[in-house]
């Protein structure tokens, strides 16, 4: 879980839900794919990101934030995601 958590900005305030996210995900084949990458600022890039399950993908954009020399998945972005598996992220 640790490996997760330093990819998401505050993302130690995020372990409890991203514990539940990892088991409502067990066993759900996922792929990414990044289509386009188009940046914001100086710290903050969009993602244009396919996530692919079994029953099929969109492409939603991720954004990601600069933090300390290091690209994270965005608080807006992670409590997308975290939607997408009936979950709400910690604010």
């Amino acid at each position: 879980m640790p490996d997760k958590v330093v990819l998401i900005e505050d993302g130690a305030k995020q372990t409890a839900v991203l514990e539940q996210f990892n088991g409502v995900l067990r066993g759900y084949p996922l792929t990414t794919q990044v289509t386009k990458v188009t940046p914001v600022d100086a710290d903050t890039v969009t993602a244009t990101t396919t996530i692919t399950g079994p029953h099929g993908g969109a492409p939603t954009d991720v954004t990601f934030d600069q933090v300390n020399g290091k690209w994270v998945v965005s608080q807006d972005a992670v409590c997308t995601i975290f939607s997408m598996g009936k979950l709400t992220c910690v604010q």
